[in-house]
């Protein structure tokens, strides 16, 4: 005897909410793949020059 979806989710409710959250840390995942593979390029950054306290007064 087959089951339809809407049976199996009226009887079981918690597992829409399983189904929800599976998908939802899949998106999360695909998201997080597509911006590391696209991240900007990186910058190279100098360092500023020393900072006395003593000359500034």
């Amino acid at each position: 005897m087959p089951l339809s979806i809407r049976k199996i989710l009226s009887n079981k409710p918690w597992l829409l909410v399983v189904l929800l959250l599976a998908a939802f840390l899949a998106a999360w995942f695909c998201f997080i793949q597509i911006a590391l593979k696209n991240q900007p390029s990186q910058v190279p950054l100098e360092p500023l020059p020393a900072h006395n306290a003593a000359e500034v007064r």
